[in-house]
């Protein structure tokens, strides 16, 4: 954790010094001070600290998107520079925008966010325009209906939103699935990147580390 390391204090206890790495509050305002390419670093680094890292990754996208600007040209740079897909750069480069920065704007270094999917987030700042409402107001619905309710899901949550999938957008869904060239997917499976990481992940379930 090079490039993250440098962004807090060092602390004894491992698992607390990936949360202190990781608060949302501290990595927005130093990211602010460090060049594009350490952005990058950092986004690499923080990949592989937890569930909770993804908000970590999308400050990076967003802060990296005001600094270049914005566009579908700039987006693509972005995603080579971050070796990630366009679409996943520009979700959560959005969600930086529409939740999590509103957030940090609003209760500065007391800011939390309780709920650890991405999901929740996604679906705020991509459907509250449709309904009418602010994206952090539709986040902190979803955050009380979690806290009363600790078996809330997303699912629920989107379907009393009225934002279950449609039968059409389902097959739209499966047309673009059924258009992935297959060799680009043998070629994807046969590489040495994901050998190694299936063998990463096998040897976690045998050891039951993590999960």
């Amino acid at each position: 954790m090079d490039k993250i390391d440098t962004l807090v204090a060092e602390v004894s206890d491992p698992i607390a010094e990936i949360d202190r790495a990781l608060d949302p509050w501290r990595m927005d305002r130093k990211l602010r001070e460090v060049s594009v390419d350490e952005i990058v670093s950092v986004f690499y680094e923080a990949e592989s600290l937890g569930k909770r890292a993804w908000i970590a990754m999308a400050i990076c996208c967003g802060v990296a998107q005001e600094r270049a600007g914005r566009g579908d040209g700039m987006m693509e740079k972005l995603a080579k520079a971050f070796s990630y897909d366009k679409s996943r750069i520009v979700r959560l480069a959005r969600a930086y925008r529409d939740v999590i920065k509103p957030r940090l704007e609003q209760q500065g270094s007391n800011a939390q966010f309780p709920l650890v999917e991405r999901g929740w987030y996604e679906t705020a700042a991509e459907n509250a325009k449709r309904l009418g409402v602010d994206p952090l107001e539709l986040l902190e619905d979803a955050e009380s209906k979690s806290v009363d309710n600790p078996h809330f899901t997303q699912r629920r949550w989107r379907s009393e939103l009225g934002l279950t999938q449609t039968k059409s957008g389902l097959i739209a869904a499966m047309k673009t699935l059924s258009e992935v060239d297959r060799s680009d997917i043998d070629r994807l499976a046969k590489s040495e990147d994901t050998k190694e990481l299936v063998g990463k992940l096998q040897s976690l379930f045998a050891a039951g580390e993590g999960f």
